[in-house]
């Protein structure tokens, strides 16, 4: 369980505080779990803005390139948005091609090592900044009683591009569910490539890799330089539509787009 929190928003500093570290100056704290505050504070900017020769996505290959000082990965939570803080979401995206920063922002948490934390609402794209004091962030959800109404439980009580968030959501979930590679497996990943992050997670001979493109340009990505990921493989099944898609030399990527593939 998750007791308590250090708030050390810069790099390494939830590392600091988790059982075994050899970074605390030899005062272990015991403590199993610690929180991954600093990947909180960089998610909203790193995953709305272009990824070009800095920013965006190069900022979250270099937070993650830092994930070999904690002593136990898997037991660090990683989490958007927090009760205390903007949400992740600043403001409500106005239509589903809107929505690439909250879909790649969740693909992540979800496929990487680590506990993966959602701020209840994010489903509901719930969203604003503390500007107006800690309840705007802390909203009910609209629904749930008797004479409401509006019901954003039910999927008629919300927008078109709420529910493609919570479909979008619901299927990274219940992909998740059970699924060892991700909660156990290694993490590989790569340098960013021209606006496109790649990343693998692997067990025991499977894999999953994960591409994101942080540009609004689509992108011919060349793969011969993720041939050790690849391992010769052909095609991979793509969670997300449920498509087999082939793996020659290039792979396209759509502007924002993401590819979450079996292999």
């Amino acid at each position: 369980n998750i007791v308590g929190e250090a708030w050390m928003n810069y790099t390494i500093g939830s590392a600091y505080w988790q059982k075994g570290s050899r970074l605390n100056f030899g005062q272990d704290t015991e403590l199993k779990s610690v929180m991954d505050f600093r990947l909180m504070g960089i998610a909203s900017k790193a995953f709305h803005e272009e990824t070009g020769y800095s920013g965006g996505l190069h900022t979250i290959f270099e937070h993650m390139c830092y994930d070999y000082v904690y002593p136990d990965i898997y037991n660090v939570l990683r989490f958007l948005e927090n009760h205390d803080t903007d949400r992740f979401l600043p403001s409500m995206p106005e239509s589903v091609d809107d929505l690439y920063a909250f879909k790649q922002g969740v693909t992540f948490l979800l496929t990487i090592p680590g506990i993966p934390q959602l701020y209840y609402g994010q489903e509901l794209l719930m969203n604003g900044t503390k500007e107006k004091g800690d309840g705007y962030i802390r909203l009910d959800v609209p629904g749930g009683w008797p004479g409401d109404k509006v019901n954003q439980f039910e999927a008629s009580g919300r927008s078109e591009v709420q529910n493609d968030a919570w479909n979008f959501l619901r299927t990274l979930l219940k992909w998740r569910k059970g699924n060892d590679i991700i909660a156990k497996g290694k993490m590989k990943h790569f340098m960013v490539n021209q606006g496109v992050y790649v990343y693998e997670r692997s067990l025991d001979g499977r894999s999953v890799l994960i591409l994101m493109n942080g540009s609004d340009k689509e992108v011919n990505l060349p793969l011969a330089r993720y041939a050790e990921v690849l391992r010769g493989k052909t095609s991979g099944k793509e969670i997300l539509t449920g498509k087999e898609i082939p793996l020659g030399d290039e792979l396209s990527l759509a502007p924002k787009g993401i590819f979450v593939l079996e292999m």
